[in-house]
């Protein structure tokens, strides 16, 4: 992942699987003097996040590819990305998520990333696809209520041929 940062105290968390709990959390500071500002990398694809879809201006291959994952809101989301274990479906997907993780797992998670409600804060990812079905999952909360944004749309499954 690549995010350029203001300087600043921030942490590093896992919301997977209850890392939260069990794994300590990272703090750092960015810090202003002697730092220089990478530039970041080319993107390969670009990947929206909107209420309530995820767009991309072109399609994922096969092999390693730089994300560049922008938010428009209004609000705040994010990005998981899994790798559907074979026979495994969406649906089995967000059931397996629903019930925070418990049996076997219907995909890899591949990590993503968290929108920081800043929609001019741009992150990269750098990922490595090799063929098989995909899906851009979002599980922010709807606001009072007991939705996520999985619940009111913004899902995509989408394949990486040979």
């Amino acid at each position: 992942m690549w995010l350029g940062l203001d300087p600043g105290q921030y942490i590093i968390i896992c919301w997977n699987k209850g890392h939260d709990k069990t794994t300590p959390v990272h703090s750092f500071t960015v810090e202003e003097i002697g730092a220089t500002d990478d530039r970041p990398p080319k993107e390969d694809v670009v990947l929206k996040l909107f209420d309530y879809r995820f767009e991309l201006d072109h399609p994922l291959r096969k092999g390693v590819q730089v994300i560049r994952v922008e938010t428009l809101g209004p609000n705040m989301h994010e990005v998981d990305i899994y790798r559907l274990n074979a026979g495994s479906t969406v649906e089995d997907l967000r059931r397996w998520r629903k019930e925070h993780e418990n049996g076997p797992a219907s995909a890899e998670a591949l990590g993503g990333a968290l929108d920081s409600h800043d929609i001019k804060r741009v992150v990269w990812l750098r990922k490595n696809f090799v063929p098989g079905r995909y899906v851009l999952h979002c599980e922010m909360p709807v606001t009072n209520t007991k939705l996520t944004h999985d619940d009111v749309g913004i899902v995509r499954e989408f394949e990486i041929k040979e």
